[in-house]
């Protein structure tokens, strides 16, 4: 009768191992496309976030040329106001340098 436990527990042992083979099989095909569509998700969202930074920059750009042609306007237009503001903050910064030098 040991002869057939023995068999019967090897018999049933050598089942379970495939039964876990086939298991492993599957957990690693469903790990495999979980981490194929987590990639592609990753890979979508980089390029994206990549044309809405490229985008963002463009507009930047058009705007900081819309700015500048605009003070280029205004100071053609008025350019006293212009000088006298930069004067006074040169004269600003120059009171303010030299106070800071003083106390050393």
């Amino acid at each position: 009768m040991s002869a057939n436990h023995n068999g019967k527990i090897n018999e049933a042992l050598e089942l379970l191992n495939e039964a876990a083979q086939t298991k492993k099989d599957e957990i690693l095909k469903l790990i495999t496309n979980k981490y194929s569509d987590f990639r592609e998700t990753v890979e979508a969202t980089r390029e994206r976030a990549g044309e809405v930074i490229e985008d963002g920059i463009k507009l930047g750009q058009v705007r900081v040329k819309k700015a500048a042609r605009e003070m280029d306007k205004n100071v053609h237009k008025n350019p006293w106001a212009f000088i006298g503001g930069a004067a006074a903050t040169a004269l600003l910064l120059g009171f303010v340098l030299g106070k800071a030098t003083n106390k050393d």
